[in-house]
């Protein structure tokens, strides 16, 4: 069975601390970078407001403390923090 590796390839991510400040810049950068993000009010209608991301496949949710991603052709996309430390290592600021 023939085996592969990614390959090694620059992203940029932040991370979302929760804070109603820190979603409006993620949101900004994400529009100033040719994606589509926007508040979603409460997730499920149950909580605090979160962030809406159009991806390729459709909307995500993008909850506290996950990564936003943005890969390879401007692709924007959420990352649990557990599978992003264990697929990227920050090379610079």
């Amino acid at each position: 069975m023939p085996r592969y590796r990614m390959n090694p390839v620059e992203i940029e991510a932040r991370q979302w601390d929760g804070s109603a400040a820190e979603m409006h810049h993620i949101i900004a950068w994400v529009l100033e970078n040719g994606g589509r993000a926007s508040v979603a009010s409460g997730y499920l209608h149950q909580g605090p407001d979160v962030i809406r991301i159009e991806t390729l496949e459709g909307g995500l949710t993008v909850m506290p403390h996950d990564y936003i991603v943005m890969g390879v052709n401007g692709v924007f996309y959420p990352c649990k923090p557990n599978d992003f430390e264990e697929t990227y290592v920050q090379v610079g600021d």
